[in-house]
């Protein structure tokens, strides 16, 4: 080791001791702050005290428990029932997902880029898991107070609508708890869930993985319910948790996908082209004319802002000012000012833009110079957090935990 790979510092124990401890136990920072209360909760040695603000509900602690206990499960390969069993890639686990979770925990620690999981909806429908959550309402009563042992009432408002919730929360607790250990630090899990216990999830996520690391709510609308008594509804939701959203951001991490109806705008220009050839105001014309022509929620809609064409393909005139101010981007240009933060390139590389053409000159020099952004320079975008995709055809029985 060179004297340049010596640090010039040795870190503060006691921050890395908390950095490890939070990505150990993220429940114990609620706040972003170490709750030493919390952290002995989790750890299931603590002692009772009044609680300070927390997500809680009966049953919890042995939801807790469920989550450390071992298991005495084994994993038996049944090459009789498989599918090109010395060649596959895949596997495929039959059992009870919370042992089956904990067996591939001991093998696959930190080495899953994304759990998706689409847990039972607590509906009152019968599936693989039973739905039906709710427990008998003497039960919940006393487990949570408000009867005493011989059955009366120790409190003047009873309230019994957790009864329906307590026991899916328990349910999904230790499973989400174990899940999360099977994560790489830049790994994400997404949950489906419906209105019914979307509340409670994301609660019971922001316990688990811990607040900081929530991503987003993406809502998946299906097609709507024509017998619906006030709202046609038909959503459902997608809870997106980061393993380490801030090992996220250090990552510049970005997530893509293709933009939808790029192919009829490209199909469409092909056609235009053909008729219009080089007068490119034409071309844009009805370019324009076809966008209009489009029902409301045709795809290509979304991009109806890319509605001029030349030689190199359709393009908008984009802002080319930085988004954040920088001192080497303010720089006077063929007599234009520099916007207030600086233009969004330096120097070189706004003269490769104007040799090549992409830039925009108004008359007036006190007006902003733009920049052609074209539809072939920019085909992907970060996925929408509101999707349309109809699942009447889906089959119930697919919701599993897995």
């Amino acid at each position: 080791m060179s004297i340049a790979q010596v640090p010039a510092a040795t870190p503060d124990p006691d921050s890395e001791l908390r950095e490890q401890i939070r990505n150990l136990v993220p429940a114990a920072f609620p706040d972003g702050v170490l709750d030493v209360e919390a952290l002995l909760a989790s750890l299931g040695a603590n002692a009772p005290t009044k609680p300070a603000f927390a997500f809680t509900w009966p049953g919890i602690e042995q939801a807790r428990a469920d989550a450390r206990a071992a298991t005495t499960a084994t994993l038996v390969p049944d090459p009789d029932a498989s599918v090109n069993w010395d060649s596959a890639r895949d596997v495929l686990i039959e059992g009870d997902n919370l042992q089956v979770l904990k067996l591939l925990k001991s093998g696959y620690s930190g080495q899953a880029k994304l759990i998706y999981i689409d847990p039972p909806y607590n509906t009152g429908e019968t599936f693989t898991y039973n739905d039906d959550f709710a427990i008998p309402e003497s039960e919940y009563l006393t487990g949570t107070g408000q009867l005493d042992e011989q059955g009366n009432a120790t409190t003047s408002k009873i309230e019994n609508a957790g009864r329906k919730h307590a026991p899916w929360l328990s349910f999904m607790f230790p499973r989400l708890a174990v899940a999360r250990h099977l994560l790489r630090r830049d790994g994400v899990i997404l949950v489906s869930i419906d209105n019914n216990e979307v509340h409670h999830l994301r609660l019971l996520l922001d316990a688990v993985f811990g607040a900081a690391n929530f991503v987003d709510m993406m809502t998946w609308r299906g097609a709507r319910k024509g017998d619906g008594k006030l709202t046609a509804g038909g959503q459902d939701y997608v809870l997106v948790y980061a393993r380490d959203r801030e090992y996220l951001k250090k990552l510049d991490t970005r997530w893509r996908e293709n933009k939808n109806g790029l192919e009829e705008i490209y199909a469409q220009l092909a056609e235009i082209r053909a008729q219009a050839g080089t007068d490119h105001d034409a071309a844009t014309k009805a370019l324009k004319v076809w966008y209009k022509s489009l029902a409301a929620e045709h795809p290509s809609r979304e991009h109806d802002y890319y509605n001029r064409i030349d030689a190199e393909g359709i393009w908008f005139s984009d802002n080319i000012s930085s988004p954040n101010y920088r001192e080497n981007l303010i720089y006077e240009w063929k007599g234009y000012q520099p916007p207030e933060n600086g233009w969004r390139y330096e120097r070189a590389t706004m003269e490769r833009l104007d040799a090549a053409g992409r830039l925009i000159y108004p008359t007036d020099t006190t007006k902003r110079v733009q920049i052609k952004s074209y539809l072939h320079m920019h085909e992907q975008w970060a996925p929408a957090s509101v999707f349309y995709k109809d699942r009447r055809a889906a089959s119930v029985t697919s919701r599993r935990v897995v």
